[in-house]
């Protein structure tokens, strides 16, 4: 089973048992960053992540960013730079 698949059913799963999920995803892409355009991954409340946004730092940041706002019940939609 591919990457994309894996993530959309981790997050209907997530959903399903009433976990809120953050999906993030990488809309453009310049230079070397790891993170193509098109990556996406799924992080949830309980800490559970699926998928990769292009590793490192970048997703580091991000995964603790959405982290951060699912213990706050603070999810909102951004479209962000990298960070």
């Amino acid at each position: 089973m591919n990457q994309a698949l894996h993530t959309w059913q981790f997050i209907m799963t997530k959903i399903n048992a009433g976990q809120p999920v953050i999906l993030l995803y990488v809309l453009e892409s310049i230079g070397s960053s790891p993170g193509r355009q098109g990556f996406f991954m799924a992080v949830s409340k309980d800490g559970d992540m699926q998928g990769s946004i292009g590793g490192g730092i970048m997703e580091h940041k991000f995964v603790e960013m959405a982290k951060e706002q699912l213990a706050k019940d603070n999810v909102s939609l951004d479209v962000k730079k990298q960070i």
